[in-house]
């Protein structure tokens, strides 16, 4: 899911600050809705009929909107926010990352590969039996006996 790029300082701003309340609403949720369905800042007549049309003339004679033609688009959309082409590059290359099949501790070197023996999840309740010590007592005489 894209973000939208706001500078804390938006609402002073000239353009911003003189908007009503409505308007500068329908401004963030257009920035919100071209992020959401990657638009580049081209908004569709669909979503236009929602915006009265006193909203719409004052975010294009604001300087906000701008009539492209036959379509309208956000004034410098792509200056200040995250291209279609740059979202769905960004998600190929998640996608590649979280289906390589390796975990990301071991692709940034940070990690030890796990061994098919350390894998294993029984837990033992006793010591390794060993076998006894050779001393000179159970050994006899000293003599090897083979």
């Amino acid at each position: 899911m894209p973000w939208i790029k706001l500078a804390d300082n938006a609402p002073r701003h000239p353009k911003v600050a003189a908007l009503s309340d409505r308007a500068f609403r329908v401004w963030i949720q257009s920035l919100c809705y071209a992020a959401e369905f990657l638009t580049d800042g081209v908004l569709p007549w669909a979503y236009l009929d929602q915006v009265p049309a006193r909203v719409h003339d004052e975010l294009i004679g604001g300087g906000l909107w701008r009539n492209d033609g036959p379509r309208i688009r956000i004034h410098d959309y792509l200056a200040h926010q995250t291209s279609k082409a740059m979202v769905e590059a960004e998600r190929q290359r998640n996608l590649a990352r979280r289906t390589g099949g390796v975990p990301a501790v071991y692709r940034r070197g940070t990690g030890k590969k796990p061994r098919p023996e350390d894998r294993s999840t029984e837990v033992s309740s006793s010591p390794p039996v060993r076998p006894p010590a050779k001393t000179a007592e159970n050994l006899g005489d000293g003599t090897d006996p083979q």
